[in-house]
């Protein structure tokens, strides 16, 4: 390996050579790529938990008291036929809630509407009451946190090889919390976001003015969600550490990491427009559903691995900025 001029400042990991070697460390241990495969056949040939026969009469009730009531509903709204609303409620399956975010079991089949699979018609669950279409999400989004939890916690084993590691039960203490963090700053966020957009969607000059001005941020925000868990599974760092870590990682190595996030969400989603080629109605989407957990999880893995090298490059790069403004005072 070529010595590095000491005199030169250190220089960022690369992003393929991460990719290379996050599919590398998975084609060792290929077996977690079983989690996301089993999310996803659950939601391709499983139970369908469905809202529409429990909502459908409030809906319907509601649009009549639009009808009846134009003061509260005026005529300026949006016009949604009841038909239309039926037929949303009908594609929504509560089992994708097991889907969480920003860390959770990757899944190709979350947003799977088909009533029928290889197998025939799938079965379907109805929502009895209140109690239970409240308390289906929370239930469902606990064992999402728990798999993803276990998900990231054995790819970053695979990918890191620590020889001594944060324990489970820590790991998957703090991601909760950043969970919750992220949660509360979301729905802060958002309401305010759609609340700006209504005032702004009849300007199209605005929209592109503020699509500029918010492009930045929302990538900056977006990267700082994914990554704030990794410094959990990798370095047993706690939530408001690996926050602090983050925030500091993303300040000074934020075009390497944000070339890095774009290489993979690239390949992702491109990668996606062939696995959702096949019809849920074909075995074919089997194939589908392994390529896309072997995809995802070796991204997944690559990006344990950079980001350990782009921590450590981050130390060295400071120390030598540090080292040579000592110097240069001395000089």
């Amino acid at each position: 390996m070529e010595a590095r001029n000491p005199e030169l400042p250190p220089r960022p990991p690369g992003a393929v050579n991460a990719l290379v070697r996050g599919f590398n460390a998975l084609t060792g241990n290929v077996s977690v790529i079983l989690f996301p495969v089993a999310l996803d056949v659950f939601l391709w040939l499983g139970p369908r938990l469905r809202v529409d026969s429990f909502l459908a009469p409030l809906f319907k009730q509601a649009f009549k008291l639009q009808k009846s009531s134009p003061i509260l509903f005026p005529s300026t709204l949006p016009t949604v036929t009841f038909a239309e609303v039926r037929s949303g409620l009908q594609t929504i399956n509560l089992f994708a809630f097991l889907r969480t975010y920003p860390f959770g079991v990757f899944s190709l089949m979350m947003g799977n509407t088909s009533t029928s699979s290889p197998l025939g018609p799938r079965l379907s669950w109805e929502i009895p009451g209140w109690l239970s279409l409240l308390g289906s999400p929370l239930l469902l989004v606990g064992a999402g946190l728990l798999l993803g939890a276990l998900y990231f916690y054995f790819v970053s084993r695979v990918a890191l090889r620590p020889l001594k590691g944060p324990g489970f039960g820590r790991a998957m203490f703090h991601s909760l919390v950043l969970w919750v963090v992220w949660t509360v700053i979301f729905y802060i966020l958002y309401p305010i976001l759609l609340v700006a957009a209504s005032f702004l969607l009849n300007n199209s000059l605005v929209i592109i003015v503020i699509f500029f001005l918010l492009a930045w941020p929302v990538t900056w925000l977006c990267l700082m969600t994914f990554f704030s868990t990794h410094a959990v599974f990798t370095d047993s760092k706690n939530a408001i550490a690996s926050l602090t870590h983050n925030f500091r990682l993303l300040r000074y190595g934020m075009p390497p990491i944000g070339w890095f996030a774009l290489m993979a969400v690239i390949i992702s989603r491109g990668m996606d427009l062939l696995w959702l080629l096949p019809p849920a109605k074909s075995w074919m989407a089997l194939v589908g559903i392994l390529g896309h957990a072997f995809i995802s999880t070796g991204l997944l893995a690559a990006s344990f691995i950079y980001y350990r090298d782009l921590s450590a490059w981050l130390e060295e790069a400071l120390q030598w900025i540090n080292t040579h403004q000592v110097t240069s005072a001395r000089a």
